[in-house]
Formats: C-alpha cells, structure tokens, sequence
C-alpha cells in the first residue's frame, strides 16, 4: 500500500520537475534572442549634419572594414549610396533599419558595429542626417582637364 502512494506522487512530481527544467531553459535560450539596448533611441543632434563631414567619417571607422570595397558582410555595404538608402526611411530616422542596427535596438548578431553599436552621440549624428533628408553632398570626382 505505501509503495502504491508513493508511486502516485512520483510521476506527478517528475512531470512538475520536468517542466521547470524545461521553463528555465526556454527562459535561457530567449535571452539570447532578446533586443539589446533599453528600446529608446538616442535623440537626433540638433545641428545641420554633413554626409561628407559628418556621416562619411562615422561609416568609415565604422563599417567600411567589413562592408565596402567587395567586403559585403550580410549582404550590406556602406560604400554607395544605392546600399546605404537601402537602409534609411529619408526623414524618419526612428524607421530607418540603419539607426535600429547601430543604436543596438535589434538582435544581438545584427547590432552594427558587433557588439557595441554606435555610441548615442554618433546614432544622434546619423538620425539627423537621416532626418534632414540623408542627402550627399559629397561632389563626385571630376576628370581633369586636357
């Protein structure tokens, strides 16, 4: 009789068991998943901001390692502007795919630079840019003259 009762607790207390092993596990592989980053964005600068001053200088320690010059890590690169509008919404930088990647506002393993993102200063100067329209104002090499 007393094995009787001690087996009718045994499965339930295994499946309870079980469940949280597999809870907490869950619970372990989502944090993995999570959005880094406390899901604010930093704010915009509040100046005129250069692409060739200002933007061009950022991707350059920034990016152009892994994306520019036949480097296109993850399909992006930041050398043309065809590919870097890919990744604004032109005048709304809270939308931009770009601001959401270098703030840290995405999954871990889509966070530009790797990691660390951007610093919020520098997200403020690329969220202006985008903001004001992301123009280049860059002038295009010339040939010089015969």
């Amino acid at each position: 009789m007393k094995n009787s009762l001690r087996i009718r607790w045994l499965f339930p207390a295994c499946g309870l068991l079980a469940l949280c092993t597999l809870l907490a596990s869950a619970d372990r592989d989502e944090g993995k998943h999570k959005k880094s980053g406390g899901g604010t964005l930093p704010p915009a600068a509040t100046r005129q901001v250069s692409y060739t001053n200002d933007v061009k200088p950022l991707f350059a320690d920034n990016c152009f390692g892994c994306h520019a010059d036949g480097e296109h890590k993850g399909g992006y690169r930041m050398d043309t502007q065809a590919q870097i509008l890919k990744l604004v919404s032109k005048g709304n930088s809270a939308k931009s795919k770009l601001i959401r990647m270098t703030a840290g506002l995405v999954e871990r393993d889509e966070i530009m630079p790797p990691k660390t993102g951007l610093k919020p200063a520098e997200v403020g100067i690329l969220r202006a840019w985008i903001d004001q329209g992301a123009k280049f104002d860059d002038k295009p090499a010339t040939k010089p003259a015969k």
